[in-house]
């Protein structure tokens, strides 16, 4: 691969840690690390000095941080109240949060322009509008669609698409095919063309 190098390591911990989001400004790495069973919290790895920073770290599960586009805002979910809800709260003060999902939701990812929030309600994909002026602010929610889809999703730039993995036996696949060298062979057919 073309500038590629080799790996580093950025963190270790006795907690596992999965990544979900890059700050588009301040070199920080949004994480989930899981501590316990049915339990995880959030924190912030820095890129320039390994150091990870606690940010919610409960007794609750609060999983999958995703910062917003333009890195004030950060939203998550978590079981504080019982059920299900998605959160944003400051980057700078982790203090006070709003809630965005009324009812339940999951698996938070802001729209590139940062005005609209998706995320998943059972197999109901959600949409709502927010504002993140000196205060951040939620619209009404809005069902875009329902099916089976696995949890983790993205949505194109523009908003037009999404990418999601289909579901339609209910249960995570049992194996995964990953191509290497798949653009020399797109490269070759084309060619043939």
């Amino acid at each position: 691969v073309v500038g590629s190098s080799a790996p580093e390591k950025l963190a270790s911990s006795e907690n596992r840690q999965l990544p979900y989001s890059w700050h588009p400004k301040d070199g920080l790495i949004a994480l989930a690390t899981v501590p316990a069973i049915n339990n995880s919290d959030i924190a912030y790895l820095s890129l320039s000095d390994g150091k990870v920073q606690n940010v919610l770290e409960t007794t609750y599960k609060e999983d999958t941080p995703r910062f917003s586009p333009d890195g004030k805002w950060l939203a998550y979910f978590s079981t504080e109240t019982g059920g299900v809800k998605i959160y944003v709260q400051s980057t700078t003060d982790q203090k006070s949060k709003t809630v965005v999902s009324k009812e339940s939701g999951m698996f938070p990812v802001w729209s590139a322009n940062g005005k609209e929030l998706y995320y998943r309600q059972g197999a109901r994909l959600v949409s709502v509008n927010v504002s993140s002026g000196s205060n951040f602010s939620v619209g009404s929610a809005q069902v875009l669609f329902s099916g089976k889809y696995l949890t983790s999703f993205d949505v194109a730039d523009d908003g037009s698409k999404f990418l999601m993995v289909k579901n339609e036996k209910g249960s995570m696949p049992t194996h995964l095919n990953v191509v290497l060298g798949w653009i020399d062979e797109f490269k070759r057919t084309i060619a043939a063309k």
